[in-house]
């Protein structure tokens, strides 16, 4: 029994699409991390965030996750989440950092694009800020 040309090259480039999505698949599979790796992070790595956090305030909080994306990954496996507070506060009681109103506003304000005044005054108009007094002046 002969097969036409044309039928074998279908055959071999359903072979090769099958082979290069099945590679795809196993690739992005494995490069998220696993409950062990996670709990591994979690255990090496919370005592020191939580330190580091309570002594360097809203401002580490807010570069936690370029400055430790493992963590955030294994907080993302392990609870779901990667908001850095949250991760934190899985690290155990005391470790959770909340922002005055004030620290707020001058971190929100430098994190924006553009003008720093700028962004800083639409933020501080607020009711939020206004409520509490906080002001651009302080930062």
């Amino acid at each position: 029994m002969k097969l036409p040309i044309t039928a074998i090259v279908l055959i071999a480039v359903i072979v090769m699409v099958l082979v290069v999505f099945v590679t795809f698949f196993y690739s992005s599979a494995g490069a998220k991390m696993n409950e062990a790796e996670a709990e591994k992070v979690f255990a090496q790595q919370c005592l020191d965030l939580c330190k580091q956090a309570k002594d360097k305030g809203y401002a580490f909080l807010i570069g936690l996750s370029e400055s430790h994306p493992q963590f955030i990954s294994a907080c993302q496996t392990k609870y779901g989440t990667g908001a850095p507070n949250e991760c934190l506060g899985f690290c155990g009681t005391g470790c959770n950092i909340v922002a005055s109103p004030q620290q707020e506003l001058c971190e929100k304000s430098r994190a924006m694009v553009g003008d720093f005044n700028e962004n800083c005054n639409r933020l501080a108009a607020l009711t939020k800020y206004t409520s509490v007094g906080a002001s651009c002046d302080k930062c």
